[in-house]
């Protein structure tokens, strides 16, 4: 009996790390979906857990989400107003929210205001919700993000303008946390 016990002690000890490196259907399936990716496609969020269970990517500057469970592959809108191309897309350091940030410059007739907008998409509700917009967007330090935008428009006598900006920062979780100091843009 104790002969046995330690030959199963041992089995276990051997196999432990094989078993643990298993996957469950559900994320073969993504891991696989993600192998089979097209040519310009970029991964942007796999999710391997029974509640998400899919995989958000980029293709041809849209985002589209792959469910694992029934195999559709749908398109993720989440600006109405539209938009030229995708800059960027990151996660929270949670990985719970995929931000996109895109180019509206061609579309707005105030790119110091709203020509870059930045998206959150709850990976879990995949609900979409402007964060805010502005002429820049930049990554800070540990996924803090900041938004550039217009504030005011100043006429000088010699009949040119100022345009005077803030950045509105945010922590890696698309809450604002708060303004810099207002400054002169200069384009």
């Amino acid at each position: 009996m104790h002969r046995y016990r330690l030959i199963l002690t041992i089995l276990v000890f051997l196999l432990s790390p094989l078993l643990a490196m298993s996957q469950t259907p559900i994320a073969n399936r993504v891991k696989a979906k993600a192998e089979r990716k097209k040519n310009g496609d970029r991964i942007v969020a796999k999710y391997t857990d029974d509640r998400r269970h899919c995989l958000y990517f980029v293709r041809s500057n849209r985002l589209f989400r792959y469910d694992a469970l029934t195999g559709a592959t749908s398109e993720v809108v989440f600006s109405i107003q539209g938009y030229n191309k995708i800059i960027n897309t990151w996660l929270s350091r949670n990985g719970n929210v995929v931000f996109v940030l895109v180019d509206r410059s061609a579309l707005t007739s105030q790119p110091l205001a709203d020509g870059q907008e930045v998206y959150s998409v709850n990976s879990f509700t995949g609900k979409s919700t402007s964060i805010g917009s502005g002429v820049q967007c930049v990554m800070a330090h540990e996924g803090y993000f900041y938004i550039t935008h217009l504030v005011a428009v100043k006429r000088r006598p010699n009949m040119t303008k100022e345009y005077i900006v803030e950045d509105q920062w945010f922590y890696d979780d698309g809450r604002p946390l708060w303004v810099k100091d207002r400054r002169t843009w200069n384009k």
